[in-house]
């Protein structure tokens, strides 16, 4: 959330005195590249921005080495190959009348600029924003086998206990007070991995929906790999980010055709090119009632974020700047024969 241009020259020398500390934290080193990258950025300088950056990306990786490392060993080989592979027991025939809007995707993708429309409505929607819950109520039942000393992906079953499933992610629903198990309840959560998980959550939101916002794929990998994401291992290296999105378009697309019409695609460049057409659709989608004076959601006073999109939804909707990635387009050039998607762009 830092603006940059609040920075002076004597900022910038204080900062790189700074980074040649010793004694500062590997996190903390991460944070000083982060902003020489910015302050790199914002003069033009793309190279030293890049390398700004790949050191700010290995230090914070580094920051939480073990976590980062036991999640990509999760997404690389478990969930991208057992995502339609996941058997449950314990089932219960106990339907939610809930009907919970779910938003995926890849981060930078509009999500929370969805989530504030979303949220703005008279309706009084509430959101527990990127709570992570189905998440961790997965991980509660699998983490322990998969990350233990003897662990054999060749014999592991992804099993679910949808009892236990079920009663994990109610009560941290409740935590965040969105949820009422007897009412047909809508609430939001934006946490965007979870078009990983949209098999195990029909079983236990059968009603659920899921809004898939998204922009161009170059774009994306430029944008996130620019962003402030430590919580997310997989979006420290240009490679791990393509190989995420790879991914991503083959998992989205198999739920796609599987479940055509409680997956709703929301393109960025199109939402904010024509905003009032395409905030009645999404509406729509959600069974919620339309009113164009909710585009105005940047006047709230009650509008928060913790996403570092925090400052452009205090804005009005600005149109997608075609422009803004093309000095960094050559960065992709020798992956393109690896990835179909990156071919075309």
């Amino acid at each position: 959330m830092l603006d940059i241009n609040f920075l002076t020259n004597e900022h910038y020398q204080y900062i790189n005195k700074i980074k040649k500390n010793d004694q500062i934290s590997l996190y903390e080193k991460s944070l000083v590249y982060f902003i020489l990258a910015k302050i790199a950025q914002k003069n033009k300088n793309y190279k030293n921005e890049i390398k700004n950056l790949k050191n700010f990306n290995i230090n914070s990786f580094n920051s939480n080495f073990t976590y980062n490392k036991s999640s990509q060993f999760y997404h690389n080989e478990i969930i991208n190959k057992f995502y339609n592979k996941i058997q449950f027991t314990n089932i219960l025939n106990t339907p939610k009348n809930n009907t919970p809007i779910f938003i995926i995707g890849l981060p930078r993708s509009g999500s929370t600029l969805i989530e504030s429309l979303l949220t703005s409505s008279d309706q009084a929607v509430k959101t527990c924003a990127e709570s992570h819950v189905i998440n961790m109520s997965i991980l509660e039942q699998v983490g322990p086998k998969i990350f233990s000393k003897n662990f054999d992906p060749n014999k592991f079953i992804f099993e679910i206990n949808q009892a236990k499933l079920e009663n994990s992610i109610l009560k941290r629903y409740n935590n965040f007070n969105v949820i009422n198990t007897n009412l047909n309840f809508t609430f939001i959560d934006k946490s965007l991995e979870n078009f990983f998980n949209i098999e195990i959550i029909l079983k236990i939101f059968p009603n659920a929906k899921f809004l898939h916002t998204f922009r161009d794929s170059i774009d994306s990998v430029i944008s996130i790999y620019q962003s402030m994401l430590p919580e997310l291992s997989w979006t420290h290296k240009i490679e791990d980010i393509l190989d995420y999105i790879d991914n991503y378009k083959k998992i989205i697309n198999y739920f796609k055709i599987k479940y055509p019409n409680i997956i709703l695609d929301i393109d960025l460049k199109k939402f904010t090119n024509e905003a009032e057409e395409n905030g009645k659709r999404i509406y729509e989608f959600c069974n919620l009632k339309w009113n164009k004076k909710y585009l105005e959601f940047y006047k709230r006073k009650d509008l928060y974020s913790k996403t570092i999109s925090f400052n452009q939804i205090r804005k009005k909707i600005s149109i997608y700047d075609i422009k803004k990635y093309r000095p960094y387009v050559d960065l992709l050039d020798s992956y393109k024969n690896k990835y179909e998607w990156l071919k075309d762009t």
